[in-house]
């Protein structure tokens, strides 16, 4: 499928802008982080199930979200790390396969597994019904969408009508949460909330310090991260709103690799390598005990 067509088609089903176009090698590499350690390194159910294109390849295409931390992002040293880069690492160990990744844009994440560019995106993505017509997901994780403020600010998600709310262009957040929140304002009687969006979280955290915007919502470990990351400069409130799965995009249909997956994800699980890896980044809350496909529609 060519990638203009992707794109549309995407466009059509998530509601975002238009996409910019897929062009190889205009993301950035991403350099080895180091993972927690594992009692296990192959799993041998797990390389049986791997289908024959990967296995002839002799690698695992990965692709993760820019600048999303604490799922993805680069270190002071230019290191991308975070907990969806050694996740990543782990599952391709378990499939007795390296890890060739790179970041890229968030609203290419997608389009990168349709177009074949990628054999599967980790990205802190929800696993929703309209994303599942376009590729299939294998779940390992559970997060919600999370709010932050400027410390002292006053502000609540309850009194947003009509405050100038940030969030990553392009995220459920930015389409369809604010939005919705918006329209309610209105039915209400109240003013619109001014939706301002964002290239990456870290922006939208940065304009928040400056008071520039009142609030940004964001998936909740990165909300609790950026705010953590603020030395006391931003602040977590209300409470943590639609609690989603999230899910690792692939191929639509391609059940070998959503099991090799699956088998390699519950073998982390079993041992609990995963539970260590979700620890080392304080994501623990949103652990899941098994992995799943195409959680969102059920």
């Amino acid at each position: 499928m060519k990638v203009h067509k992707v794109n549309r088609i995407y466009s059509t089903l998530i509601g975002s802008a238009l996409l910019v176009p897929l062009i190889a090698g205009c993301s950035e590499p991403v350099k080895n982080s180091t993972p927690v350690e594992s009692t296990l390194t192959v799993n041998a159910q797990a390389v049986a199930a791997v289908p024959d294109y990967i296995k002839e390849a002799g690698e695992l295409k990965v692709r993760f979200v820019e600048n999303s931390p604490p799922g993805s992002f680069k270190s002071k040293s230019g290191v991308t790390t975070g907990w969806e880069v050694e996740l990543a690492q782990l599952l391709g160990e378990r499939m007795g396969l390296p890890v060739a990744a790179a970041s890229i844009p968030f609203d290419q994440v997608i389009p990168a597994v349709m177009d074949g560019m990628a054999d599967m995106s980790l990205a802190s993505m929800f696993d929703t019904p309209a994303r599942e017509e376009l590729v299939d997901f294998v779940n390992y994780f559970e997060g919600g969408t999370g709010w932050a403020t400027y410390a002292d600010s006053g502000f609540q998600p309850s009194d947003a009508c009509g405050k100038n709310v940030g969030a990553r262009s392009g995220t459920a957040q930015f389409e369809q949460f604010l939005p919705a929140k918006s329209a309610a304002c209105v039915e209400l009687g109240n003013e619109p909330i001014q939706v301002t969006g964002f290239s990456d979280e870290t922006a939208a955290a940065d304009a928040l310090k400056s008071q520039e915007i009142d609030a940004f919502v964001a998936d909740s470990p990165v909300v609790s991260y950026l705010v953590g990351e603020s030395v006391g400069r931003l602040t977590r409130v209300g409470n943590i709103e639609e609690i989603q799965p999230y899910g690792i995009a692939v191929g639509k249909g391609n059940e070998k690799l959503e099991t090799a997956l699956r088998l390699a994800l519950n073998s982390l699980i079993a041992d609990g390598t995963y539970f260590r890896l979700l620890g080392k980044w304080g994501v623990e809350s949103g652990a899941v005990t098994e992995a799943t496909t195409n959680a969102g529609s059920r």
